[in-house]
């Protein structure tokens, strides 16, 4: 919470009940960002602790306060996921974000002006020299500006979104630029919420331009869009072996799709794994969709296609990334939180995520989720 203009934090307390189980957390402040790490994981039965000591606990958790800006920013370094707004480019997000790291660590203590030596006294007239220092107007922050500028930080983002796509969004701060390269290059499944509407039609695909054409949509049946759907991810299935680079009738291929691993050789046109309905209410449709090496004018263009081999037209009101590898909404930054706090505390929970299976996984599309989060823990613990 807030108090008189400054973050202070404490240790969370007990939350006991009989017969439950309970997480023991400790709040780790460093200057004004908050770190909840777990410490325990107890079993309470009737109203007593079984397995843990609270003033163990307590007295074993290392809590540091800091207070500067260098030190705060020294952490600032590694991969974090934001929520990236529809209808704000990348680079917008990037600049915002900057931004608000650099009023953040303004507002901590920053490093006093240097100091200015002078040296008062004439060595011909044999008086006494004398050494005078004060602070330094040549270096105050009234004079040459904040200590922290917009150039002290190197960030960029991993994919690029879309400005009309909103969703998931990597970004890298002062580091990680290897990893989210490799992140990239490991073609990761990406997946789509796609928000249409059918017996319209733009020159964009979408809402924004000026409607070019109206068709009927009462024939549309949920059954007709499975069927179509179903025929989409069959061929980009037969595509997928194609760019994997082995005949589709053949041992290899057999082995591989045994295996779950039909991934490209090298880049690749856009593959989608899996489309499905997840909504219908006509005219309005929803779909959710998992492919790789997609743009969004692909996106735009599959939903008005949809719509022309089911005799109408559709428009795409949304697309939406909900989920990047082992990286989805859930961990991403709303731009309420894009503030030093919340950004630092990001980096602790990326940071278990991006282990070897996520850089270099077998499948694009068979992830056990829980697994790799749980290999990345015991990674992080040892």
């Amino acid at each position: 919470y807030k108090h008189g203009g400054s973050h202070q934090f404490g240790v969370l307390g007990v939350c006991a009940a009989q017969r439950l189980s309970c997480n023991f957390c400790v709040a780790l402040l460093r200057g004004r960002v908050r770190f909840l790490f777990l410490v325990a994981l107890c079993s309470i039965k009737g109203g007593v602790l079984l397995q843990a000591n609270v003033v163990d606990i307590m007295a074993n958790a290392s809590l540091q306060t800091v207070t500067h800006a260098a030190e705060a920013f020294q952490m600032l370094r590694g991969i974090f996921c934001v929520y990236k707004p529809a209808n704000i480019s990348c680079a917008a997000v990037r600049q915002t974000l900057i931004g608000n790291l650099c009023r953040d660590l303004n507002e901590m203590e920053v490093r006093p002006p240097t100091d200015f030596v002078s040296i008062e006294g004439s060595v011909s007239n044999g008086a006494q020299l004398t050494v005078k220092s004060c602070p330094s107007f040549a270096d105050h922050p009234l004079i040459v500006g904040p200590r922290y500028q917009p150039e002290d930080f190197k960030m960029a983002h991993g994919i690029k979104l879309g400005k009309y796509t909103s969703g998931v969004l990597l970004m890298r701060v002062n580091g990680g630029y290897h990893k989210i390269k490799r992140l990239c290059d490991s073609n990761q499944l990406r997946t789509y919420e796609l928000r249409g509407e059918f017996g319209k039609a733009s020159d964009t695909h979408t809402p924004l331009s000026k409607i070019v054409e109206k068709a009927t949509y009462r024939h549309i049946t949920a059954a007709k869009l499975e069927q179509l759907l179903g025929s989409i991810q069959s061929s980009y299935q037969v595509q997928a072996f194609k760019y994997a680079g082995v005949p589709l009738n053949s041992q290899a291929a057999f082995e591989m799709a045994a295996k779950d691993t039909v991934r490209p050789a090298d880049k690749s046109p856009p593959l989608v794994y899996n489309i499905r309905c997840v909504e219908l209410d006509l005219p309005y449709f929803t779909l959710e969709l998992s492919c790789i090496h997609e743009t969004e004018d692909y996106l735009l263009q599959l939903v008005h296609e949809i719509g022309l081999h089911l005799r109408s037209c559709a428009i795409c009101h949304r697309v939406r990334l909900i989920r990047y590898g082992l990286f989805n909404t859930n961990l991403a930054l709303l731009r309420k939180h894009w503030t030093l706090e919340y950004i630092l505390r990001n980096i602790e929970d990326c940071r278990q995520l991006v282990n070897q299976e996520l850089l270099e996984p077998k499948s694009p599309h068979f992830i056990d989720l829980n697994e790799a989060s749980r290999s990345s823990c015991s990674e992080t613990d040892s």
